[in-house]
């Protein structure tokens, strides 16, 4: 896939951050309510598995496509990572557009609510944070990859991806949870699960409605965690 298939166009300049500073505070926005799709995701969410492949999968994806819209030369690696990441989503929305959506989100994460400065991108971002325009993007992205000949859920999301997790854990899920949260007796158990997170955010893939997973991913994680750690668990 190019990257002009994706909505890049080589050469044009786009800005990777919205600006702080305005001369024109009446235009200025600030949005307390988070999205209803990252609401599972925020508070105590944040730090389950479900949280942190999610949030882990946003900021990895975001930093790729900064990475393609500022540089004339986009990145092999970041190329590759949009093009698995938002085969689907692009054919929707331009990359500046998605990343523009991104941000919103991780902005919320990091502070708890979103303001925009100045009126620049201000309608566009309104939209990005409405929760309708997230339920018509995913039914779109739907239809769409029927066409392609897949299901939405044939992939999981974070939510599933954790339960999916438990339920072969099993009484084993605590060990594995506390390393999640850098609470491991074993240092290597908390490093084995930031690799894993890491590898997580890379197998991602989006329908309009977040990140989500194929089920192989969680077979790769598991067999990760289980080689790294030595541990004989009770996986099911």
């Amino acid at each position: 896939m190019s990257m002009a298939s994706l909505g890049f166009s080589g050469g044009q300049m786009v800005p990777t951050e919205i600006p702080t500073i305005s001369f024109e505070p009446d235009r200025s926005i600030h949005i307390a309510d988070p999205p209803p799709d990252i609401v599972p995701y925020m508070g105590d969410g944040a730090y389950t598995l479900a949280g942190q492949i999610y949030w882990a999968a946003m900021a990895f994806g975001f930093q790729a496509l900064r990475a393609i819209i500022s540089s004339t030369t986009p990145p092999p690696v970041a190329v590759n990572v949009v093009t698995q990441q938002w085969s689907f989503t692009s054919k929707r929305l331009a990359l500046p557009q998605i990343m523009r959506l991104m941000h919103a989100r991780l902005t919320f994460r990091r502070y708890g609510y979103f303001h925009l400065a100045n009126d620049k991108y201000a309608e566009e971002i309104r939209s990005f944070l409405d929760p309708n325009l997230v339920d018509r993007l995913s039914v779109a992205l739907s239809d769409d990859a029927k066409k392609s000949g897949f299901k939405k859920t044939d992939f999981l999301s974070p939510l599933d991806f954790e339960k999916e997790l438990r339920e072969r854990f099993r009484d084993e899920y605590p060990v594995f949870e506390a390393a999640l949260k850098g609470q491991a007796f074993d240092q290597e158990h908390v490093t084995c699960m930031r690799r894993l997170i890491q590898l997580m955010s890379r197998q991602a893939i989006c329908f309009g409605d977040g990140p989500r997973w194929r089920p192989e991913s969680v077979d790769t994680l598991v067999h990760g965690w289980t080689m790294t750690t030595k541990k004989e668990f009770a996986v099911h």
